[in-house]
């Protein structure tokens, strides 16, 4: 490999490590049981107080030209980011709901803030990532995920210390579910898998590396999720191939071990499409309906394809879009807050060009790292390492394909990005490396300080949320009233607040007798946001019960135009123009559920019910 300069100095080595490290290890293992959502808010405020202190540290290098050549074509890193970054804003402001494009769905949290975040974590590691973090680097992936295997241990064995309201496979680590979990150990497991390989390591650590590296093997098993297993098979079956290619060069050793590689994964492929000998171990129902999901996306695509129908809101617009055979097979109440392909996500969500820029994003992480391995010596101490860097995040974008990005792995996929492109950006005139500003801590504080605020009501909602929950079945009191009132009220005047939590909180006002007040509040999410079906379906029940059929009516026909295939609602719009004496509409409405869905439960209810007397 050619001589480079590195951009960090050998002093900085330490913090830069400290500062990565800490991110890294805060944002896999942190969980606060006292919030609602346990896993994803707090990960989401560490994810941003760290990108805010690091923000100005890589502003006052904003003189480097982030140039790298891809296809013949010179492309700035800097470029590709404002392009994803700026129209996942437009995105996010010109939606139906600012608050989810901002903050992201409630589920994940995968909105503009995270990506800005992870945007400045890749330019911050590609700035000061370098071979001489190497062998620290490969320590902390040795603890870290000693750690998390003595975590998952406890879990498959059942002796969990914290109390999960999990309806998962027991395995869920700190991410959230079993998939997730699985992701996780596979990228943990190919950069353990290099250090195995890598003899610039001393043997105790190799050996460990080995060691937890079946117990990996054998927590993806145990978490039922063929993700995990898949990620790793590929990642690490490239790995092993990278380095007989280093070691042995193109013989037939080499050509063999290619050609049973491409053997098996030609009937892996088959197998997750239901054929050949690994259709029992490889196809899932899972797999089956990411292909609902995924053809859902395309048409929110399709007509949305400039600004997409707002950022991480794919689930508000999931009942508009699915095909009218999702509800059929899975019910007509079941949804999906995402498509499950993180590149399908973008470009449904946030457009043509945050999809684009993502995917140039990518293929210029790829060609460089391609041509960095390539250049390299076979007896280069660093190689493995950088190939294992490689090769995990390879697995971070293969499980892109079939997932849902998250924080957790999210986090490993843009440092490890940001760790590949460092090799490329380490040729630069000594005379181009501008000075430190002196205002880099000042500002640097500031802007950790105005975060700390803002997370605070990240936080603020997520407790109160948690709170009002536990006190909802107190003893119906005048003095328990106001208080239940004061606890909902902390959620839905909570600014950034999910819409979900607002909903929710809005409806338990109904069930502790303060109806009118529920239903102003419902009114309100409504009027902020006319295209979210569950407030629809909030208001419905609280008209019900109070009985304003006409209102209920006039919410159930606009729920056809947003829920072309919710058979249930239509069959209770039917009943309600058969009690108002609309026959010809009864009987529209009764044709239409005949049209797709004669031989479903509710087909039978329709044809049996909604009859003329």
């Amino acid at each position: 490999m050619a001589s480079s300069r590195s951009l960090t100095s050998p002093k900085k080595t330490n913090s830069t490590a400290k500062i990565l490290y800490l991110l890294l290890a805060l944002i896999t293992l942190s969980i606060y049981t006292n919030a609602q959502d346990p896993i994803n808010p707090i990960k989401q405020c560490i994810l941003l107080l760290f990108s805010a202190w690091l923000l100005p540290k890589i502003w006052y290098k904003s003189k480097i030209k982030y140039t790298f050549n891809i296809f013949n074509y010179k492309v700035n890193l800097f470029r590709i980011l404002f392009v994803f970054l700026f129209f996942q804003l437009i995105s996010a402001l010109i939606s139906s709901d600012i608050t989810t494009g901002i903050l992201g769905d409630h589920q994940r949290r995968n909105g503009f803030l995270t990506y800005f975040s992870l945007s400045i974590i890749l330019i911050y590691t590609t700035l000061n990532f370098n071979e001489n973090l190497f062998a620290s680097f490969g320590k902390f992936i040795i603890a870290i995920s000693l750690i998390l295997g003595l975590y998952g241990l406890l879990q498959s064995m059942g002796k969990d210390f914290v109390d999960w309201n999990n309806p998962y496979n027991n395995l869920i680590l700190t991410v959230g579910n079993p998939n997730f979990a699985s992701s996780l150990l596979a990228i943990l497991g190919i950069l353990l898998t290099s250090i195995a390989l890598d003899k610039s390591f001393r043997n105790l650590y190799r050996a460990t590396s080995t060691m937890i590296v079946i117990l990996f093997i054998c927590l993806m098993v145990v978490s039922n999720s063929i993700q995990g297993l898949v990620v790793y098979g590929v990642g690490v079956s490239s790995l092993l191939g990278f380095y007989l290619y280093k070691k042995y060069g193109i013989n037939y050793l080499l050509i063999t071990y290619a050609a049973i590689l491409l053997v098996f994964i030609g009937l892996a492929i088959f197998g997750t499409l239901q054929k050949g000998p690994f259709k029992f171990f490889l196809y899932k129902e899972s797999v089956s309906i990411r292909g609902f999901y995924w053809r859902a996306a395309i048409e929110m695509f399709k007509a949305n394809p400039i600004f997409g129908v707002g950022t991480d809101q794919y689930g508000t617009f999931f009942r508009l879009y699915r095909e009218s055979e999702y509800p059929l097979r899975y019910g007509f109440e079941i949804t999906s807050s995402n498509a499950h392909n993180v590149y399908l996500q973008f470009l449904a969500t946030g457009g043509i060009l945050v999809g684009v820029s993502y995917i140039v994003l990518i293929a210029l992480i790829f060609k460089c790292s391609v041509q960095n391995l390539k250049s390299s010596r076979s007896d280069e101490s660093p190689n493995m390492i950088y190939a294992g860097i490689f090769f995990a995040w390879i697995g971070y974008v293969i499980q892109g394909i079939i997932s849902i990005d998250n924080i957790s792995l999210g986090i490993w996929g843009w440092f490890l990005g940001g760790a590949l492109l460092s090799r490329s950006l380490q040729k630069v005139e000594p005379n181009n490396l501008p000075k430190k500003s002196e205002l880099s801590f000042l500002l640097s504080s500031l802007f950790v300080f105005l975060t700390f605020i803002f997370s605070t009501f990240i936080f603020r909602s997520e407790i109160d949320m948690q709170n009002q929950m536990r006190i909802s079945n107190i003893e119906d009191t005048p003095e328990n009233r106001k208080y239940f009132v004061s606890a909902t009220n902390k959620v839905y005047l909570n600014p950034i607040a999910p819409t979900f939590y607002k909903r929710i909180v809005s409806e338990r006002l109904f069930d502790g007798s303060e109806q009118i007040l529920a239903l102003e509040r419902i009114n309100e999410l409504i009027e902020k946001n006319s295209f979210i079906c569950e407030n629809y379906y909030s208001r419905i029940t609280i008209n019900q019960n109070l009985g304003n059929v006409a209102a209920v009516i006039k919410d159930q026909e606009k729920l056809l135009e947003l829920d072309p295939w919710g058979a249930g609602n239509m069959y209770n719009l039917g009943l309600n123009y058969m009690k108002i004496g609309n026959f010809e509409k009864m009987e529209q409405i009764k044709s239409r559920i005949l049209n797709f869905a004669s031989q479903s439960e509710i087909g039978y209810m329709a044809r049996n019910t909604l009859v003329k007397p």
